[in-house]
């Protein structure tokens, strides 16, 4: 198949995906955001299921979606390209700069997440291109009154590890969010469950699952890494792996999370599922 009918056949499967029932009928949702993980673009061959070229060209239709939604703001969720080791980042580079100027067609604000892959450039290649002053941050969105968005580095103490400095931080900014009556939704490439990542996940997760179900404000830890996606539940908060966009067997895998006072609604596309996920009453 050629690299354009490969894009034609791509954007057919997201013209004709519809919206969950969940989604399409009743209230507007209060807001709706994208996120996508483990795009991991790099010009060589195909190694299993990971189709290393092929992620370039289903990133386009991709990007198109996320513009045709208009969600209030679109996280990738680390490793944009997938490296050659930490002894040839130019080449990482190299990658990372074809891959990056088809993602920055997102209209919406975009927010990356540093994986594991993404460190094979260089750290310094990384805050400057994705313009990140550091790799754990907070952000917030105007048309998201009520909630707060943490993006977490699992890395930032070694391959998958959280640093004890940044899990205070944590900790901290949930404690903020809560007194201020907000609701939390948090970012980071590594799942923390063995149920919704069977096989790779954070290596130090009880300390962080420790700080987020003690906050009393967290609602959703979104993931990526672990490319056959997954989904836990524990102590109200909603642990979501998405799909690797590198192994898609079809269009491309992402998502559409629309949020409702009641429940978070997730509109997966690609081989990532739909999925219904209710809410506690709000934190007082």
């Amino acid at each position: 198949m050629s690299r354009r009918a490969g894009q034609l056949l791509a954007c057919l499967c997201l013209l004709v995906r519809a919206l969950p029932p969940a989604v399409a009928a009743g209230p507007d949702p209060l807001f709706t955001f994208g996120a996508v993980a483990d795009i991991q673009y790099a010009d060589k061959e195909t190694k299993g299921k990971r189709q290393y070229r092929r992620s370039l060209e289903l990133l386009h239709p991709c990007v198109d979606k996320f513009n045709a939604e208009k969600p209030v703001f679109v996280v990738q969720c680390g490793d944009l390209y997938d490296g050659y080791g930490k002894d040839r980042p130019g080449q990482a580079q190299a990658d990372a700069l074809r891959v990056l100027p088809v993602l920055r067609g997102v209209a919406a604000p975009l927010y990356h997440v540093v994986g594991n892959h993404c460190l094979t450039a260089g750290r310094e290649f990384v805050a400057r291109e994705l313009k990140m002053e550091r790799f754990h941050y907070e952000f917030a969105s105007p048309s998201a009154k009520g909630w707060r968005f943490l993006v977490l580095d699992g890395n930032d103490a070694g391959y998958g590890v959280m640093s004890s400095g940044q899990i205070e931080w944590l900790g901290r900014r949930l404690a903020a969010a809560k007194a201020s009556g907000e609701r939390a939704i948090l970012f980071c490439h590594y799942p923390l469950l063995k149920e919704a990542a069977p096989n790779h996940r954070l290596q130090n997760p009880e300390a962080v699952l420790a700080v987020i179900e003690g906050a009393g404000c967290a609602a959703a830890w979104i993931a990526g890494h672990d490319h056959a996606g997954g989904y836990g539940l524990r102590a109200g908060i909603h642990h979501v792996t998405l799909a690797g966009f590198c192994e898609s067997t079809a269009g491309p895998s992402f998502a559409f999370f629309s949020v409702f006072p009641n429940r978070i609604v997730e509109d997966g596309f690609g081989d990532e599922p739909d999925r219904e996920m209710p809410l506690d009453t709000p934190p007082k």
